[in-house]
């Protein structure tokens, strides 16, 4: 240590102060990683595969269609039977995809991710199949009103437990999903009237110039 040395640079001893002094340690402060990507949760709960519950929604929906084919009035033909048959078939795939819309526009609503869109498809088909199934069971009531009115109740009831079941979502984010799915088949429907109503204005009459 040097004669005109105040502290000593080994042992840190102050000679005026007549006291040994500690060295103040830094702490280096490290800033923290920020998030990268969309940090959203995803709408889609995992469960079950798409192979799996999109083969179980095919059988479901074929069945629905040869219920549509018993339920059509006896003396009706094989025609009107197939095109029944047919047509609750159309249905399931055509609103398995409004569906899948639906399921779309609830994400956004609830501010959640969209994502395995396989999946999506796969349980929306047979959660529409089962609706289908339920709508063309063939067992009559009396009227034809009460007949059609209770089996698109309980189609509707039945639909609504396959899409809690199946996405795995409380109570008011599956009454959104039902309700999406519903005002986009009501305005797929009224597309496909408004063309029908359309073409036959277009259609000359007869007889007629």
């Amino acid at each position: 240590m040097a004669s005109d040395a105040v502290v000593c640079l080994a042992c840190g001893y102050d000679l005026k102060a007549n006291r040994v002094i500690s060295p103040a340690l830094g702490v280096e402060e490290i800033e923290p990683p920020k998030p990268t990507g969309d940090q959203r949760p995803e709408f889609v709960r995992p469960g079950g595969t798409p192979k799996l519950v999109g083969i179980l929604g095919g059988v479901v929906l074929i069945s629905a269609g040869i219920c549509a084919g018993f339920a059509v009035p006896n003396g009706s033909g094989w025609v009107v039977t197939g095109a029944m048959v047919v047509l609750a078939i159309y249905s399931g795939i055509l609103h398995t995809a409004t569906g899948v819309a639906a399921v779309w526009c609830t994400a956004k609503y609830v501010g959640e991710r969209f994502t395995k869109i396989d999946l999506v498809a796969a349980r929306m088909l047979l959660a529409f199949a089962t609706f289908v199934l339920v709508l063309n069971l063939p067992v009559h009531l009396p009227y034809e009103w009460l007949d059609k009115s209770a089996k698109l109740i309980l189609a509707v009831g039945v639909y609504f437990l396959m899409l809690m079941a199946l996405f795995r979502r409380d109570r008011r984010v599956s009454v959104v999903l039902l309700a999406m799915h519903a005002g986009i088949w009501v305005f797929v429907q009224l597309g496909v009237l408004l063309g029908v109503v359309l073409q036959s204005m277009a259609t000359p009459t007869p007889g007629k110039p």
